[in-house]
């Protein structure tokens, strides 16, 4: 399967703005908690599979807390 651009998301540098989420022109992006990882919400794909590969959750993080990554094709 051909390679696909997903974004990671660094969450010791994410500052919980929720540009990335607001930005998506697919809204797969959720803020959410988690357990051990402090009370601010941080980005997550929900589903991985909607995320088209667009780069718009990158341009909108005003802390470079996101990147592109290329994945084996699996989302």
């Amino acid at each position: 399967m051909a390679a696909r651009r997903l974004p990671r998301f660094d969450h010791r540098a994410c500052v919980s703005c929720a540009a990335c989420a607001e930005d998506c022109p697919v809204s797969c992006i959720a803020m959410e908690t988690a357990p051990g990882r402090g009370p601010h919400a941080k980005p997550r794909l929900s589903p991985a599979s909607a995320c088209v590969g667009c780069g718009a959750c990158g341009r909108a993080c005003p802390v470079s807390a996101v990147a592109m990554c290329d994945t084996d094709g699996e989302a």
